[in-house]
């Protein structure tokens, strides 16, 4: 049976409660990426910040509608956001899933729960991520995998 662990991203790019909003938005872009787990000194998730949280946060201090796209500069002034932390903008709800979860029961979840991403956990620790793109991958293997007669 697969396992989430078998899918998921071992890579991930995690960020601390206090790591400065100007910080996170540098950080975002330069890697490329839409959002991050925020995690305590332990590497236990405590959050999820994305640019959407920096986007309405942005939109709160400067009182209009903001967009941000990926690898693109920041629409908006970063002035007001210089003193704000991960921690004042990040979300704390986060879906986490064990890395010993059959894959199919992800989906199920990620499906019901109309999320496109989940923190992979080993315990309370941080050790992965899986998106639908992850999946997206493991359909294009099945699919292009040669098919027995």
């Amino acid at each position: 049976m697969l396992k989430v662990k078998d899918v998921m991203q071992d890579k991930v790019m995690k960020v601390l409660p206090d790591m400065s909003v100007p910080a996170l938005i540098q950080l975002l872009q330069t890697q490329m990426i839409q959002g991050a787990p925020v995690v305590d000194p332990q590497n236990r998730v405590i959050g999820i910040v994305s640019l959407s949280d920096v986007a309405s946060e942005a939109a709160r201090t400067q009182g209009e509608v903001l967009r941000l796209h990926h690898g693109q500069e920041a629409l908006f002034d970063e002035e007001p956001l210089r003193f704000s932390t991960v921690r004042e903008i990040m979300n704390p709800v986060v879906y986490q899933v064990q890395e010993d979860e059959p894959v199919a029961e992800v989906i199920r979840f990620m499906l019901g729960a109309r999320i496109h991403r989940a923190v992979v956990v080993r315990g309370e620790t941080l050790v992965g991520i899986v998106s639908t793109t992850d999946f997206m991958r493991l359909c294009l293997r099945y699919l292009e995998s040669p098919k027995e007669a």
